[in-house]
């Protein structure tokens, strides 16, 4: 596709376009000049207001001289969509194309503009980006990228390169160069550790156990531990408080033991620790990081997130092994242990994640273990018959689990559908309930919002005569939080379904699924899979702070998209799920009052309200085993008048400042990686706080 540059007001070049079809990473739109003067040379400064639906939001310009040299400049992206980029070209550029995604989807441009800037506004602007990033990052993640405090002086184009790294969509960076700028242990982290080693006023002693059959050379790499309060021994001669269970294929990381006490140090009444790891091939290369959750029990059953790592309290690994030799003991094994003590109740502290590869695990030996997948569903199996769990269970996508709960007794579920006209989707999705649920004991409760066409009052008529469908008027302005609230008091049933009208049944045992997930140890709140209608994934769990405030996960990946090492098709604990399909107890309901009509009118009351449930002990499940069509938002409308913008900057901002904490780390979704939004990329400014640059 052609898109033809036109000279505008003050501006040198301009376009505007409306909307095309990236079809794929490596789509080029070819800017044409509007004169025979050509393309400027020098510096320029290229703005655009963009906007895509998907992953791979950063673009790239590609220039070509007369002597077709090829100059490739890559362009971040502001949270908004903002492309505001200083590059500098060459003299004699013939041909200028627009690569606008690093992956397909829809994308549009409001206006692309492109103009030669003077040598003072170059330096103003450079300077700006450079003093706007050095204020907020934290210096060590500036020291890793590059930055010194001299790096402007010397070299201001460098500086402003380096800057650029930390806009919301960056081009994403490889795991080698993540290395180099992040996780590289050079000579002054090195002395650091050491210092800080020195300081620890009581250091536990770590006994390591290492599990299966390792060889001399596995284990030749604990001697470079920069922790020295460490042995290898066996099940049946501990002599140490923790435990280091290691799978075969492991190797430590020069500072993994240091960390590891420390975070002993830190939470003296932990259970167990794990870490984030990546593989190693046999060349030494770094491949395929693994940035985990904290921890989530539900996860640990559908897939062995936990790693082959595993730090464990020796009174709890006493109670797990079945002989004191443990002969043929996993970490995987030790992890489902784990679950089965703290779901009982148990009232130590969780099982604590560190966000940091601390080993890395051997690719050869992880493709062994996958190969044994069978072996550890059959864990999985023996951990739901001990436990007295009812549930079908089978291999997904040849190495996770898909574990399916069945109800306890059948409940009345009442289904709450709020909706002001739009019949066109209210019908389809009351209809869908009552024809494709294969659950059977359910009321609708339709929450009228003052719909006003005949078409639809006429509906309201022929679905009541179903006995368990129920219209009630709610006559008041627009407030998401309000009708739901009120629809609930009109309810009769133990368990709350909220779902949205322009919601559609794909799963015939959608209610079944979310009943036998709710039903489980601790579980508050259900929410399941959302797809387009083009069956694209709309949501698969929300993200809390991640995106400004809260975003979907894995959104427009295709349906069957495993996503995230497989986050994005098997069940897991997070901080929320959205409300257009919700499950929770009448009891939970009442005990949290409901959806926050007075501060969440709008939006963000269904995150409110999983991040409640969560405050309240209990756990927030997203469940994919039950999946229904969602057209997101078609009754309400956008934000795009003055007060709904306003509105919605207020309950933005009141979501920022009342869960803070969350806003600055979702426990489901790992610090070293993408904060503007939740893509799983990696990150340009991990949010790890390391122990020996904190350490005094």
């Amino acid at each position: 596709m052609y898109l033809n540059l036109i000279e505008g007001p003050g501006v040198s070049y301009q376009a505007e376009v409306d909307e095309w079809q990236v079809t794929s990473p490596s789509t080029r739109i070819e800017l044409n000049p509007s004169s025979a003067e050509g393309f400027p040379a020098g510096w320029v400064l290229i703005k655009a207001s963009l906007n895509h639906q998907g992953f791979g939001f950063s673009g790239r310009l590609v220039a070509i001289t007369k002597s077709q040299q090829e100059y490739s400049y890559e362009l971040p992206v502001s949270l908004k969509g903002t492309l505001f980029e200083l590059l500098h070209f060459p003299d004699d550029v013939v041909s200028l194309s627009f690569e606008p995604s690093g992956a397909s989807g829809a994308f549009s441009v409001n206006q692309l503009t492109l103009r030669k800037v003077k040598w003072h506004e170059r330096l103003y602007l450079m300077w700006k980006r450079v003093i706007s990033v050095v204020e907020k990052q934290p210096y060590d993640v500036l020291y890793k990228s590059g930055m010194r405090w001299y790096t402007p002086f010397v070299s201001l184009k460098g500086a402003y390169a380096l800057s650029g790294g930390f806009r919301a969509y960056s081009p994403q960076i490889s795991y080698a160069n993540w290395i180099a700028r992040f996780d590289e242990l050079d000579d002054r982290d090195v002395k650091k550790i050491s210092n800080a080693v020195k300081r620890i006023k009581h250091p536990p002693f770590i006994d390591l156990v290492l599990l299966g059959e390792q060889s001399q050379v596995e284990t030749d790499h604990f001697n470079t531990q920069l922790y020295p309060h460490a042995g290898i021994t066996s099940f049946g001669q501990l002599k140490s408080d923790w435990v280091l269970c290691i799978d075969p294929g492991v190797v430590l990381r020069p500072h993994a033991l240091y960390w590891l006490a420390t975070a002993i140090n830190e939470n003296p009444n932990a259970l167990a620790f794990y870490s984030d790891h990546d593989l190693i091939l046999d060349n030494g290369v770094r491949v395929e990081p693994y940035f985990k959750p904290d921890w989530s029990p539900e996860l640990l059953l559908a897939a062995p997130y936990m790693g082959p790592l595993l730090l464990v309290k020796r009174t709890l690994l006493e109670g797990l092994l079945s002989k004191k030799d443990g002969k043929g003991v996993s970490c995987y094994q030790l992890a489902l242990g784990c679950l089965s003590l703290v779901n009982s109740g148990n009232e130590a502290s969780p099982i604590i994640h560190i966000p940091a590869v601390l080993y890395h695990w051997s690719k050869s030996e992880y493709i062994k273990f996958l190969q044994n997948s069978n072996r550890q569903l059959d864990m999985v199996s023996n951990y739901l018959d001990e436990s007295g769990i009812e549930a079908k269970l089978d291999l997904l996508n040849h190495q996770y689990h898909k574990v399916v709960y069945t109800p306890i007794k059948e409940p009345l579920i009442s289904i709450i559908i709020p909706t002001r006209d739009t019949l066109h989707h209210l019908e389809r999705s009351v209809m869908s309930v009552l024809t494709q649920s294969t659950y059977k004991n359910f009321e609708i409760v339709i929450a009228d919002n003052e719909s006003v066409e005949p078409e639809t009052h006429a509906f309201f008529e022929k679905v009541s005569r179903y006995e368990n469908v129920s219209v009630v008027p709610y006559n008041f302005p627009f407030n998401y939080s309000a009708i739901n609230n009120f629809a609930v008091k009109h309810s009769k049933g133990d368990v709350i379904v909220l779902l949205n009208n322009d919601t559609e049944v794909i799963s015939d045992q959608w209610l079944e699924v979310m009943l036998g997930q709710l039903q489980q140890p601790n579980v508050g709140a259900v929410g399941v899979k959302l797809l387009f209608g083009d069956r694209r994934v709309q949501h698969a769990g929300d993200a809390v702070g991640p995106g400004g405030c809260a975003d979907h996960f894995h959104s427009r990946l295709d349906e069957d998209d495993p996503g995230y090492f497989g986050r994005a098709i098997i069940a897991q604990d997070l901080s929320a799920v959205t409300a257009a399909c919700l499950m929770v107890s009448r009891q939970v309901w009442e005990q949290l009052g409901g959806l926050d009509e007075e501060n969440l009118a709008v939006a963000f009351n269904d995150v409110d309200f999983c991040l409640r449930v969560r405050e309240a002990g209990l756990r927030v499940v997203f469940t994919p085993y039950a999946k229904l069509y969602h057209h997101e938002s078609v009754s309400r409308g956008k934000d795009d008048s003055p007060e709904k913008a306003a509105r919605a900057k207020r309950e933005a901002d009141y979501m920022r400042s009342r869960w803070k904490p969350i806003m600055n780390h979702d426990p489901f979704y790992n610090p070293n990686l993408n904060y503007s939004r939740p893509d799983f990329t990696l990150s340009n400014a991990p949010r790890v706080n390391k122990p020996w640059l904190r350490a005094k």
